[in-house]
């Protein structure tokens, strides 16, 4: 809800992590993880055996688009926490039936 604490998953912070390390540097990923650590405001989620299976399972029933499997395991979690509204930029998340959200 608005103002309340924002989810992301053990896998998102690491694609995150990833791309700032190779577009802006090693100093800039640290200090995103370090912020991640220490913000009260974000809770991550690590994604599980159980929530992995059933992302693979999804993949598996959708090929209307190229769903990168990071995202399948958002989908799960969104699902399981009835959770609507995801910050996203390429339009799976609407495609999967989420609402994007954009900053």
């Amino acid at each position: 809800g608005e103002g309340g604490v924002l989810l992301t998953t053990n896998h998102v912070a690491g694609e995150t992590w990833t791309f700032l390390r190779r577009r802006i540097g090693h100093a800039e990923a640290r200090g995103f993880i370090d912020n991640l650590e220490r913000t009260d405001r974000v809770s991550v989620v690590h994604v599980d055996d159980p929530t992995e299976a059933d992302a693979w399972a999804w993949l598996r029933r959708h090929d209307e688009r190229p769903y990168s499997f990071v995202d399948a395991t958002s989908f799960a979690i969104m699902r399981r926490q009835r959770i609507r509204e995801a910050f996203a930029f390429d339009g799976d998340f609407s495609a999967a039936g989420f609402v994007e959200v954009r900053p």
